[in-house]
């Protein structure tokens, strides 16, 4: 019996080269995020996906064939491309800042409906990956439907009146803003926790994209029809403040997501901290830019004003919400705490807690004050104007907290969000107050001012611009306004003083945990 020899089949580089295409997209695809191919399995196969790609291109063919139709001589000789881009630019506008984010956040509520959640809690995925396989899927599908109006686009682009550089600026910045809104969905659906809510939830989230498509794709085509001035350097400063600020709050959503959905015994506030103190100074140094680039002839009282309250809400509401949380530390985070004592005291306000969270507040109200306080301002009312109105923060933050902590105190199961509420209460209160005061006095149809006034900055703070302070030799009133707003703040932070120290001795005195350490020795 012969026995022939075994031919060996020497591979092509051909064979070759496609093995190694196969085996890079292998690796490729095992690196993705495991949420993310899950969710485009699902969206694919989905109804809503495909009932939508279908009426996309239905829609937009049908506009394409009407236009051809019964505008043949405006096609030939005048300007369609533009309005037909614009009529295709709102056709795509409702499936990105709607049937995306919409399908976002009713994914994220499907996870709990369908009792899903719990098994990816208990896997190895982390909170942070299951929002960023979210969010990832929804760019998946606003780039599908971007390709389903491609064409039509194309086909627009043939006709005389389009504007390239335009096109793209409004499709680039549709696609960016897509983004912001769906991982706002995706924020806002990790609160409802209840189901009976959920339907409720789910209806007022299309209604408010509905509203937000209005808004926004209205603005954007008018915008474009009156032109963009794209020469203009103000305009891409502008654009450039817009487009970080709304990624500062993107990413802000993102990890208030994420921190929902981590245990309880998890960090939950230390990175939402970070990105808050973050925004806030990246604010800031864009406004420096923008004051060095244009000097300070180009910074109005009206600037100035904008900026130092959106400065004041931002702490205002971050102070809130940090500073009304329990000060409950786990026994994780004990461990977690840097052994060096001078490095806990410089963590201590980054930790959960709302005491700590009040003490962050303030440290960076601090910092702000005191740089405005060490700038040589052209106009003398600035200073004065910051204090008061960063006193009024401080009031109703400090308020806030120490209300919650004597609440929290006398019932066990009041929750922070149950201060938040009375917290908001109470600053309407103090806004109303007055007007009311004013309505059942003598001097309701006076400009005088009163002191009762003194509880609604709205009322109080027009009297510290450029048009009143030092307009006149007596400046008197404006002055004890100062005094008095500065004092109110100083009493509020006293009476959380105590609260506070508590908050960041317990981290000082803390030793990290060595039982673990000494239970992998002993091992």
């Amino acid at each position: 019996m012969s026995s022939e020899p075994a031919i060996l089949v020497q591979p092509t580089a051909a064979t070759s080269a496609g093995d190694r295409v196969l085996q890079l997209a292998d690796r490729l695809t095992d690196r993705l995020n495991p949420i993310l191919v899950k969710e485009m399995r699902q969206a694919l196969k989905s109804r809503q996906f495909v009932v939508t790609f279908m009426l996309l291109l239905m829609v937009g063919w049908l506009v394409s064939a009407g236009t051809a139709i019964f505008a043949s001589h405006a096609m030939e000789f005048g300007s369609a491309g533009h309005g037909l881009f614009l009529t295709y630019f709102a056709i795509l506008a409702f499936a990105v800042f709607v049937i995306v984010p919409f399908g976002a956040h009713r994914s994220m509520l499907a996870e709990r409906d369908q009792n899903t959640y719990e098994l990816l809690s208990i896997s190895t995925l982390t909170p942070r990956q299951i929002v960023n396989g979210k969010l990832l899927s929804a760019m998946v599908q606003s780039f599908v439907y971007y390709s389903a109006v491609t064409p039509f686009i194309a086909f627009a682009s043939l006709l005389q009146g389009f504007d390239l550089p335009l096109s793209l600026f409004l499709l680039v910045v549709a696609f960016l803003w897509s983004i912001c809104v769906s991982m706002f969905t995706l924020m806002l659906s990790t609160l409802a926790q209840k189901k009976q809510v959920q339907a409720a939830n789910s209806l007022g989230m299309f209604f408010l994209l509905m509203f937000q498509l209005y808004l926004t794709a209205g603005l954007l085509i008018q915008s474009s029809m009156t032109g963009v001035p794209f020469d203009d350097p103000e305009f891409w400063w502008s654009v450039g403040i817009t487009i970080a600020g709304a990624g500062s709050y993107t990413l802000l959503a993102q990890q208030i997501a994420v921190s929902r959905l981590t245990f309880e015994s998890g960090n939950r506030s230390s990175g939402i901290r970070l990105i808050c103190a973050a925004q806030f100074w990246l604010y800031c140094g864009a406004l420096l830019a923008y004051w060095l680039w244009s000097g300070r002839a180009g910074i109005s009282s009206d600037d100035i004003r904008t900026s130092a309250w959106i400065a004041a809400v931002h702490w205002g509401i971050c102070g809130l919400f940090a500073s009304t949380e329990t000060d409950w530390l786990s026994r994780r985070l004990r461990r977690k705490l840097p052994r060096n004592g001078l490095l806990r005291l410089i963590v201590a306000p980054w930790l959960p807690g709302g005491a700590r969270g009040l003490l962050w507040m303030l440290l960076h109200v601090a910092v702000v004050l005191t740089l405005a306080l060490l700038v040589d301002w052209d106009d003398q009312w600035v200073a004065p104007y910051l204090l008061g109105l960063f006193s009024y923060a401080i009031i109703w933050v400090g308020l806030g907290a120490a209300m919650t902590r004597w609440l929290r105190a006398i019932v066990p199961t009041f929750r922070p969000a149950h201060g938040r509420v009375l917290t908001v209460l109470l600053g309407l209160g103090f806004l109303v107050a007055p007007l009311i005061a004013r309505a059942f006095s003598d001097h309701a149809a006076t400009s005088r001012f009163q002191w009762l006034d003194l509880m609604n900055p709205f009322m109080t703070l027009p009297r510290l611009t450029s048009d009143s302070f030092l307009a006149r030799a007596d400046s008197s009133l404006e002055t004890k306004i100062v005094i008095a707003l500065s004092v109110a703040a100083g009493v509020v932070v006293l009476l959380n003083l105590r609260a506070i120290f508590n908050g960041v001795w317990e981290i000082v005195r803390q030793r990290p945990d060595a039982s673990l350490d000494q239970i992998a020795n002993a091992r």
